[in-house]
């Protein structure tokens, strides 16, 4: 017999006493941050750009401080996007290797997106899946959810390129758009520094292509948690009580809708394995009622019509998409493994290795999910 839950299993006045007596605990630390918002937000605007040596006092510090390349508290408007205009976006997902299953598989989906605006021409959707059992391939290396998770990386900037050659038309102004950053930060959590080094390879040589072929290249975070320029602030004005801002909290109080903020260079020290043209820079920008952040490689941001290209773009795509870009919400829907795909996955894989007379075990908590006994 199956029995039917008509009320919520949650305890939802438990809860909600618990809720209310956390909130009321942590509002000291709210004032507190407000306060300190205040302070940052006034070292922001009395930083003097060009007479403050950073580099050396940042060598001191544990932490990861921007370098600005402008004055920290200069602002710009939203330039128009230029038309026609073309942008290409790629993202991916993954079924990871399932402990619940004896033999170790996974499969990587990318999207790639074309949008070639004001031509009249159709968008490009596609995605691509690959399979994997036992090991990444070209790696030999067993599979685990951390070499996955950079592999479906790699592959996603292997899409961003392919998708940017394939739209690009003469003189016509392009932009490829990546979701989240171009700093490899998932391959610290790799234990083998030589599997880290392979990855770090693979994608600075991708990421070298993008410059050689002159296409601008960018990646989006929304609502990011990045500390980089409150560190800085933390440290010019030695103010400790800056600890827990983040930088989106301070260019909330900064930007007007559609303004960017100055150009930072990251100090993460993953990069130090990109060529000196791909190091990453990165802004901030205010867009639909959130902050943004921006990363390009030096080639872009050395040009400022490219960032005005990308800024503009980035406005563009967001307020068409209600706060986060239109083109990247297109990519994941398009990349998306669901769940019912992921049981056609093992579907298909159990039927051929029956096919070889080899039985595809699966555990019994998964069995017991299927046919709940309750």
């Amino acid at each position: 017999m199956v029995i039917r839950f008509t009320q919520p299993l949650l305890n939802l006045q438990d809860i909600a006493q618990q809720v209310s007596a956390l909130v009321e605990r942590e509002r000291p630390e709210f004032t507190r941050l407000r306060t300190a918002l205040a302070q940052a937000k006034q070292a922001l605007l009395d930083y003097d750009h060009g007479h403050y040596p950073i580099e050396e006092k940042a060598r001191e510090v544990p932490w990861l401080v921007a370098r600005p390349m402008q004055s920290p508290a200069q602002s710009r408007p939203a330039p128009a996007r230029p038309a026609p205009f073309t942008a290409v976006a790629a993202d991916g997902s993954q079924i990871f290797p399932d402990p619940h299953y004896t033999l170790e598989c996974c499969l990587v989906q990318v999207s790639r997106i074309a949008f070639q605006y004001g031509t009249g021409e159709p968008p490009v959707m596609e995605a691509d899946a690959q399979v994997a059992i036992r090991e990444i391939p070209q790696l030999r290396q067993a599979l685990t959810p951390r070499l996955v998770t950079a592999w479906r990386d790699q592959l996603e900037l292997e899409g961003l390129l392919a998708a940017a050659r394939a739209a690009r038309r003469p003189d016509r102004p392009l932009v490829a758009i990546a979701d989240g950053t171009l700093i490899r930060w998932m391959l610290q959590a790799i234990e083998e520094q030589q599997i880290e080094e392979q990855f770090i390879a693979r994608f600075t040589k991708l990421l070298s292509e993008f410059r050689r072929e002159q296409i601008p290249i960018c990646a989006y975070t929304s609502l990011p948690n990045a500390t980089e320029v409150t560190n800085l602030l933390r440290l010019v004005s030695e103010n400790e009580d800056l600890v827990g801002l983040r930088d989106r909290h301070v260019f909330a109080e900064l930007l007007l809708p559609g303004e960017r903020s100055a150009l930072f260079e990251s100090s993460s020290h993953i990069k130090k394995a990109y060529d000196p043209d791909d190091q990453v820079f990165f802004f901030y920008v205010s867009v639909e009622g959130d902050i943004g952040r921006v990363e390009v490689p030096r080639w872009v941001a050395e040009k400022e019509v490219l960032v005005d290209l990308i800024h503009a773009f980035i406005v563009s795509e967001c307020t068409k998409g209600n706060g986060y870009p239109m083109i990247l919400t297109e990519a994941h829907e398009k990349a998306v493994i669901r769940a019912g795909e992921r049981d056609l996955f093992y579907f298909m894989l159990k039927r051929e290795l029956a096919k070889s007379g080899v039985n595809l075990m699966e555990s019994r908590k998964v069995q017991s999910k299927r046919r709940p006994v309750v």
